[in-house]
């Protein structure tokens, strides 16, 4: 076989089996204190932490990982180039590692303020992106992506619908990388390693993701302060506290740019309707304000871990035609649950009763003993009853 011309020697440098072009390689290090990536490495290990080596200017490694993972006895061997980069493992691989990726800017400024207490990292482009913390069997990704918005107006231009991941399988570039942009990947809070519970990151991790989607899509001038009614609301059915919420609320206003950010934080009024059985606003109007598509509210609630059949403090019964029994079964028990005979449907008064006995109606429509109907109350009954609403919601 004819042999193709070349130009020269090639330089090149043998790396467990890899070829690596050195003619954009410096030369190697001559000691530990001048090759950055080395002393970072070795501070890694000395925490418990498994690195690993990843290409120049890249985020994979140049070949198999396990060639790649830097150990206390060859760190010295493999890290010869100071402009490599360098990973953390995560997951059970690296000791429980894990990472809050941040996308969305607004996902970077609300996480400046509720994952505070954890060593975070980022570059110029993107700082405050990562923050670290311990959970032992965590061992998957989790993204927080909202589909239900390709195509509207607004998205950033990177990560459209991924607001942020939770990582925990694979490997994060750490520093001293360089991003393959060229950023410089630096710490911003280089402190000790938390553990959180699997509950305890998504809890947080979906707060994050939704005050980021809600500061994003904040709504302009006039309807703020009911807006940020309907917000506390939401966030009271996640089980947060007065005082978390107002702080919440503040937060998304003043990233959002309202100039009247510290006036929002009204969870006080809101609780004290909820404690007197007032009905109050929640997600349902918070997506309707953010004039975004009602399925963002079911994801809404699912970050917010808040069930189904929870919807500010009221039950919701959710309409789906092609499952008709369930949703009879699902609103009966809604109404028994209540304890509160008198309801509000399309305009009108009702009540619910159960038949003593099998009764036929005029249509020839037999309903057996037991069963719960839901009829006008007499004239007389009306004014003595209490009148709550619940919620049909389209599926």
């Amino acid at each position: 076989m004819k042999e193709a011309p070349t130009c020269g020697k090639q330089a090149g440098a043998e790396v467990d089996g890899v070829l690596l072009n050195t003619a954009t390689l410096p030369d190697p290090a001559p000691a530990a204190e001048l090759n950055p990536l080395l002393t970072a490495a070795r501070g890694y290990l000395s925490r418990g932490l498994v690195p690993i080596r990843l290409g120049n200017l890249s985020k994979v490694p140049p070949g198999k990982h396990d060639a790649n993972t830097v150990t206390a006895d060859n760190a010295a061997a493999i890290l010869t180039y100071a402009n490599l980069n360098l990973g953390l493992r995560l997951g059970a691989d690296g000791g429980g590692l894990v990472d809050f990726d941040l996308d969305w800017p607004e996902a970077r400024r609300v996480g400046a303020k509720l994952l505070y207490a954890l060593p975070k990292f980022g570059r110029s482009g993107a700082p405050g992106s990562h923050y670290l913390f311990l959970c032992p069997g965590f061992a998957k990704t989790v993204k927080f992506d909202i589909p239900e918005l390709k195509g509207v107006e607004g998205l950033p231009d990177e990560h459209a619908t991924c607001v942020l991941e939770v990582r925990g399988k694979g490997h994060t570039m750490a520093p001293p990388s360089v991003h393959p942009e060229g950023e410089a990947v630096e710490w911003e809070r280089d402190v000790a390693l938390l553990e959180l519970s699997a509950a305890d990151a998504m809890k947080r991790a979906g707060l994050v993701a939704f005050l980021s989607v809600v500061a994003r899509f904040y709504p302009a001038q006039g309807g703020r302060d009911d807006f940020c009614m309907a917000l506390s609301g939401a966030l009271l059915s996640a089980k947060l506290s007065v005082e978390e919420v107002n702080h919440a609320v503040v937060l998304v206003a003043e990233i959002a740019g309202d100039e009247e950010a510290a006036k929002r934080g009204k969870a006080g009024q809101t609780e004290k309707k909820i404690g007197e059985g007032e009905p109050v606003t929640g997600i349902p109007r918070v997506v309707e304000m953010l004039g975004l598509p009602e399925a963002v509210a079911r994801r809404f609630r699912r970050w917010l871990g808040i069930s189904e059949g929870q919807a500010d403090d009221r039950p919701e019964v959710v309409y789906d035609e092609n499952r008709l029994g369930r949703v009879l079964d699902e609103a009966e028990a809604a109404l028994l649950a209540s304890g509160i005979p008198i309801y509000q449907q399309y305009g009108r008064l009702v009540h619910s009763i159960r038949l003593d006995s099998v009764q036929e109606d005029e249509h020839g429509v037999r309903r057996r003993a037991g069963a719960l109907l839901v009829r006008e109350p007499t004239v007389e009954r009306q004014p003595s009853w209490p009148v709550a609403t619940t919620t049909l919601a389209g599926g």
